[in-house]
């Protein structure tokens, strides 16, 4: 199980790198209440297994928050407070909300929507921002299942995006499409019109029985 785990792993990341410029040699693993909690249920500890996951040293590997979520955390009091105290010792991600907290849903969403040519991963077992992650096409879910850190495969928003990428570089472009239309429309006009040729007629030769005689 493992063993296939770990090749899911690498194709889920190859496929990231190849289409989205992932760096697979540094990973900035976005980490929100719901992660953490269940981490801490199922008794992984992120700052070990995360590098092991991807294969790297631990330095290759930042475990990141936002104030967002922890404050979020805070919200919610003894139930998440162990989650609360595991994001707090992580590196945290400069949002734009300041004081102003919002949920992680929203927080996350506009870091990966403007992420830029930084990439993150986003580890959660929340549904809601689940299906936020799923519909931003390049963005790379983590979740928690059967006590185990998975790698989900790219969505069909994703897929699709890909997909749109490759048929416009094999394809040919909108200007191309044009010249080739008007270019076959020119063609059409400039085709001469071929006469059907008529055979003439041969005159029939006569039958070589008729020159003999007929004996009685």
């Amino acid at each position: 199980m493992k063993i296939r785990r770990h090749k899911h792993t690498k194709r889920v990341l190859q496929y990231y790198r190849t289409n989205f410029k992932f760096d697979t040699k540094l990973f900035n693993v976005l980490i929100d209440g719901t992660f953490a909690n269940e981490a801490l249920n199922s008794k992984i500890n992120l700052a070990e297994q995360l590098p092991k996951f991807f294969d790297v040293k631990e330095n290759k590997c930042k475990l990141l928050t936002t104030k967002c979520a922890i404050h979020e955390t805070e919200l919610l009091g003894k139930p998440t407070r162990g989650a609360m105290l595991i994001l707090k010792q992580y590196q945290l991600v400069e949002c734009k909300h300041k004081r102003n907290f919002v949920s992680s849903e929203k927080c996350f969403k506009n870091l990966i929507s403007e992420s830029g040519d930084q990439k993150y991963i986003v580890a959660t077992q929340s549904p809601s921002l689940k299906e936020i992650v799923r519909n931003v096409p390049g963005s790379p879910l983590m979740i928690i299942s059967h006590n185990a850190i998975n790698l989900e495969k790219p969505s069909q928003q994703t897929d699709d995006l890909v997909n749109k990428k490759l048929e416009s570089k094999l394809g040919p472009k909108h200007d191309e499409l044009k010249a080739i239309r008007e270019l076959k429309k020119k063609l059409e006009k400039q085709e001469p019109q071929v006469k059907r040729l008529h055979r003439k007629k041969k005159a029939k030769q006569p039958n070589p029985l008729s020159f003999y005689k007929r004996v009685d």
